[in-house]
């Protein structure tokens, strides 16, 4: 498996594209783990707390970065959604 991986450096196109999808995860760890300014912790809390079903399923589909209220909390779940309703309303007759 490291021979494996010794050889791909040595590819530079695919050295290129492993440094790149290695870059994207780092970027989008970095935005997972910073939370949105202005936003009370204590109030996101309660409110997770309230209302148990939908929002903990959100908080679930995001990795529980929704209930830290972080820079890329939803993840694609919006495009997804957006892609789905865009999708039916195009072919309804």
């Amino acid at each position: 498996m490291f021979q494996t991986f010794r050889n791909a450096w040595k590819i530079p196109e695919l050295k290129n594209r492993l440094l790149f999808t290695l870059a994207i995860l780092v970027v989008y760890r970095l935005g997972c783990a910073i939370p949105v300014p202005f936003v009370s912790s204590t109030a996101l809390t309660q409110m997770f707390a309230s209302n148990g079903d939908m929002l903990s399923y959100l908080n679930m589909m995001s990795g529980g970065a929704l209930a830290r209220c972080t820079l890329f909390a939803l993840g694609v779940t919006p495009y997804i959604n957006a892609v789905s309703y865009t999708h039916l309303r195009a072919h309804e007759t």
